[in-house]
């Protein structure tokens, strides 16, 4: 599923904003240096599904299997996902 597909079928997604993803990683990681991808930070399968679990539940939601492999990909940094989130909802604006 393309990432434009996986944002439209999960609209819910745009409840996950950076400044939870950065309090989690403080608070829970102890990681300040949110330029870091998931894997400089060492996080192992454990460390992904403990920050998705808070993520759903600081945010009240379900984030689906198909959107957590996006999530917590090693190569990506946090702040990614949501400049891709940011990117798709101004396409679906047309801007």
């Amino acid at each position: 599923m393309s990432p434009k597909e996986l944002y439209l079928k999960h609209k819910q997604l745009g409840k996950i904003n950076t400044q939870v993803q950065q309090s989690i990683l403080k608070e829970k990681f102890g990681i300040s240096n949110y330029n870091l991808t998931f894997g400089e930070m060492n996080f192992n399968d454990l460390d992904n599904i403990e920050f998705i679990m808070e993520l759903e539940k600081r945010l009240d939601i379900i984030i689906p299997d198909d959107v957590v492999e996006h999530l917590t990909n090693p190569s990506q940094r946090p702040i990614d996902f949501m400049k891709f989130l940011r990117d798709e909802k101004l396409n679906l604006l047309g801007i």
